[in-house]
């Protein structure tokens, strides 16, 4: 414990040390000393947090723009470790609106404002936007951090309102999508949605309405997916729909794969692909029998990116995907199947499908699915396969692995 003179001047003396460590840091060409010294700044400064010395805190701030370049990311870090320092914020905005010409710095300035947390400077920022500041995406990716909803929803207007470069578009995109839970923000989206905005924005808005869990707002999206006339937007809308658990948007996403123009199908076989929900994916399943190649393909794609693929998918995979026509759904029937670590009931039919092998693609993936099954009764399965291998150094490579393998295996 220290009072008044005493303090400020244990205060000036770390502050003093914050900036004998970076110099130290700048020098340093070991690599351990650097992240040994690196560790104790990190350590001094969230012992300071915004009771920086104002002298040490000024003299950062000048270290910002005079150190080699390749070094401005550290000061930056330091500066944001001032959480909750308004004042020293205020400087880096006053900075920023000079125009820093190096790249580095305006960099390095944007991420100590994301990380200082410093409200204050908000309105600031989004006053920046729209004035053809370099990187303004990144007083994008800061407000996310500092701001409320007030800020999410003027960059929302601004988006609607006012020409952006594409960048900062992207950014408001992402921005808004992770702020889906703030009150009434979707709504709103939905509103400018409904108000026939320019293209570019109407494409942005189906974006970000595709994070909302309002079944009012699928419904907008699953009639843009069919409906409307602007071939970028609809393909957005469409991939948008792999996001929804419901039985219907799954149909129409199938629907989409087999019998759209070519980008819609691509598209939709996106939206499958990226489906993590067991329930969805057996939704799919149901419809396995009456898909094209590309359908099955996403179907089996979507179940072997799945934790623990469903009894239905094995069944699937194991019958009717490691026979398929089209290599891709078998060897992706084959992925799946190796999704089931240390059980034997799939064992003989991927030994069965190693036999037929001709392709690198296929026997590799046997091999695989079957390495990742891991009993001995895989690894034996394996063994007895290698002989489709016909590349000498290949097949010795494989003999190698699943021979480090068998010596930790366990039957089952």
């Amino acid at each position: 414990p220290y009072d008044g003179a005493d303090l400020g001047a244990v205060r000036a003396q770390q502050s003093g040390r914050v900036l004998e460590i970076l110099d130290s840091i700048m020098r340093e060409q070991d690599t351990t000393k650097r992240w040994t010294l690196g560790k104790e700044l990190n350590d001094l400064l969230r012992t300071l947090g915004h009771r920086v010395d104002p002298a040490g805190r000024d003299r950062l701030l000048a270290r910002l723009t005079t150190v080699d370049p390749e070094w401005r990311a550290l000061v930056g870090e330091a500066l944001g470790s001032l959480q909750g320092d308004t004042e020293t914020a205020g400087k880096l905005v006053d900075m920023l609106q000079r125009r820093p010409e190096d790249i580095r710095t305006r960099h390095a300035i944007y991420a100590a404002l994301a990380k200082m947390n410093v409200r204050e400077v908000a309105p600031r920022l989004l006053g920046m936007l729209g004035e053809n500041y370099p990187d303004e995406h990144l007083a994008v990716r800061a407000l996310g951090q500092i701001g409320g909803i007030d800020e999410t929803l003027s960059l929302l207007d601004r988006m609607v309102k006012h020409p952006l470069r594409e960048e900062t578009r992207r950014e408001i995109e992402i921005l808004l999508q992770t702020k889906r839970d703030q009150k009434g923000l979707m709504d709103k989206v939905a509103s400018a949605l409904a108000k026939e905005p320019t293209v570019e924005t109407k494409r942005s808005l189906v974006k970000i309405l595709t994070a909302s869990d309002d079944p009012e707002h699928r419904e907008m999206v699953r009639a843009m997916a069919r409906e409307e006339t602007d071939a970028d937007t609809r393909r957005e809308a469409i991939l948008g729909l792999g996001r929804f658990v419901d039985a219907d948007f799954v149909r129409l996403l199938c629907d989409r794969v087999q019998t759209a123009e070519c980008y819609d199908s691509d598209r939709a076989l996106q939206a499958i692909h990226t489906i993590q929900n067991p329930e969805t994916v057996e939704t799919l399943a149901e419809s396995y029998g009456t898909l094209d190649a590309e359908g099955r393909l996403a179907v089996l794609g979507a179940g072997a990116r799945l934790p623990l693929p469903s009894e239905r998918l094995v069944e699937i995979a194991r019958e009717r995907g490691l026979h398929d026509e089209e290599m891709r759904v078998r060897t992706t029937a084959a992925r799946l199947l190796g999704r089931i670590r240390g059980r034997d009931d799939n064992v003989e039919s991927l030994g069965a499908f190693l036999s037929r092998c001709k392709h690198p693609s296929e026997w590799n993936t046997a091999l695989d699915a079957l390495y990742q099954i891991g009993t001995k009764k895989a690894v034996d399965e394996a063994m007895n396969g290698l002989g489709v291998v016909p590349n000498d150094q290949q097949r010795q490579h494989w003999m190698d692995k699943l021979q480090r393998l068998s010596e930790r295996a366990v039957d089952r």
